[in-house]
């Protein structure tokens, strides 16, 4: 079966396939489920494999590349539905769901991923998180999409779940959300994570503040590298080099200026 995945499918063949996602054998129903997502459907053929899925919720290995198909063909109102359907706690459905959306265009799609940003289940705000990484990636092409994506993740970076905070810290080094204030949010977020003592976590926003090139980035590197408290042993390392550096440097100038006048006063 995993032949035929990617091919234009024969009549017999999609039968065939079709017949095989009702096998009792897991992986066999899965290779079936793989070969029919892997090429464009026609109607008819969609609404067979709706139909499958309501027939069989509780097979979510088999069912999740034929969601997401159904995602990539735009049968959105049938996707949305299936994921709103879904019980809060239902991690493995939201994987799949939020996986499935991550292709949808639109701000239904966006009102869902924010609604899972915002879920108490950790795996279910990270798969949320990663299909708006995945989104961002084409939405930011849209100028009217991108305050949306800027409320979305500064509310993702004071989530107080690392993994979503990081990788919208991460978003939010995208210059076209500079006008939106994201720079001074990665800043305020690293100023938060000094007051609360949370070094790793202020190192890790320290970085991406430079990535930015952010007004007094800079400043506040040198900041860093004077506040052993505020980084970790490798980058009191680098703060003590970079003082020898600046010593050196110090003394090199002294010695250039000192130089001419041992010069005049030998002359004399």
């Amino acid at each position: 079966m995993a032949a035929l995945a990617g091919r234009e499918l024969e009549p017999a063949a999609r039968d065939a396939l079709m017949a095989g996602l009702d096998d009792p054998m897991e992986h066999v129903a899965m290779n079936a489920a793989t070969a029919l997502a892997g090429s464009a459907q026609p109607p008819s053929v969609l609404g067979r494999l709706k139909g499958w899925i309501e027939r069989n919720p509780t097979r979510m290995v088999v069912m999740e590349p034929l969601i997401v198909m159904l995602a990539r063909q735009n049968e959105r109102e049938f996707v949305l539905s299936w994921l709103d359907a879904l019980d809060e706690t239902d991690e493995a459905g939201w994987r799949v769901g939020l996986s499935a959306i991550s292709s949808l265009s639109g701000r239904e799609a966006l009102d869902r991923l924010r609604v899972a940003l915002n879920s108490p289940s950790e795996s279910i705000a990270g798969s949320a998180v990663a299909a708006m990484s995945q989104r961002w990636a084409v939405d930011k092409r849209d100028p009217q999409l991108r305050d949306v994506y800027f409320a979305i993740f500064s509310e993702a970076l004071n989530s107080g779940n690392p993994q979503l905070e990081f990788t919208a810290g991460q978003i939010l080094t995208d210059p076209l959300l500079f006008p939106h204030g994201s720079q001074q949010l990665l800043l305020d977020a690293y100023q938060l994570r000094l007051t609360q003592n949370e070094s790793r976590e202020a190192a890790e926003f320290l970085r991406l503040i430079a990535v930015t090139e952010a007004p007094g980035a800079e400043a506040l590197l040198w900041q860093a590298l004077e506040h052993p408290a505020a980084v970790g042993p490798s980058h009191r390392g680098e703060r003590d080099r970079a003082t020898h550096r600046r010593a050196r440097r110090g003394r090199h100038r002294r010695g250039r200026a000192r130089g001419p006048a041992r010069e005049r006063r030998a002359r004399v």
